[in-house]
């Protein structure tokens, strides 16, 4: 679904351009969810950036569904660490955004987001405004505005990152849902290992800091943990051998893109 070819990443800075990511070579498979994993620096965002067509590389190259991409897509979600709704605007309102940016109608709008509001929790605050959610409620309401678009490739940047343990975990939990029930292909950016460990079939591991580098590719056997995403994370899989394995490997791949970029 989605592919990097050595891509290479460049800002602009006051001595010259200054290299994010360098040589990042990954690929994340249709209908499954995939993690990127490092600490902060390492060029996480940027690689999302470049895979929502909101920057170019400065070398090789970003493939969605097998055609290299040459700027915005359609059919490509944003999730930002800072939910970025729109305080003015309800939750009905924040996740019937990208309808109405299409020019559909109030009556059509509605009929679409009612049953994201229903599937995520959302209902009940259908007229609320942001200022008034916490911030699990927030992040709720921002998968359900990426949602509204009918998006096949979601891509989130931390999403989970500012929330208390139980929240984010249930949200993680929530999304597994999201993409159980869709032909939805999922990238989250991620510095905890336990969410990636949760999450994601294939996790790549980044370390470095100006230049970034994908040093490790982690992947969750499926013989071992099922065929299907349900069959991955079943009710218990966070108290799974599996699991701890899956965070032990990720760790280890961390630890030793650190000493490597030493």
């Amino acid at each position: 679904m989605l592919e990097f070819r050595g891509v290479s990443i460049a800002y602009r800075g006051p001595n010259g351009p200054l290299v994010a990511v360098e040589g990042a070579s990954a690929l994340f498979r249709e209908g499954e969810i995939g993690a990127l994993v490092g600490p902060s620096g390492c060029g996480k965002t940027s690689l999302v950036r470049a895979a929502a067509g909101l920057l170019r590389p400065m070398a090789g190259s970003v493939l969605v569904e097998g055609r290299e991409l040459s700027g915005t897509r359609a059919r490509t979600a944003v999730i930002f660490q800072d939910y970025g709704l729109l305080p003015w605007k309800t939750v009905e309102g924040n996740v019937a955004l990208p309808l109405e940016l299409r020019g559909l109608g109030r009556k059509e709008r509605r009929a679409r987001v009612q049953p994201l509001l229903e599937e995520l929790g959302l209902a009940g605050f259908a007229r609320y405004y942001p200022a008034r959610l916490s911030g699990g409620m927030r992040q709720r309401v921002a998968i359900a505005r990426a949602l509204a678009a009918e998006p096949d490739l979601l891509l989130m940047d931390e999403p989970f990152s500012s929330l208390d343990a139980l929240t984010r975990e249930g949200l993680q939990e929530s999304l597994l849902s999201v993409v159980a029930g869709r032909r939805l292909s999922v990238v989250i950016v991620t510095h905890s290992i336990e969410e990636a460990a949760f999450l994601a079939r294939r996790t790549y591991v980044m370390g470095g800091r100006a230049p970034g580098r994908i040093t490790a590719l982690v992947e969750a056997p499926r013989a071992d943990l099922g065929t299907t995403e349900a069959e991955f994370r079943g009710a218990e899989f966070r108290g799974s051998a599996h699991y701890f394995e899956l965070c032990v490997a990720i760790r280890r791949a961390l630890e030793n893109a650190k000493g490597a970029a030493r």
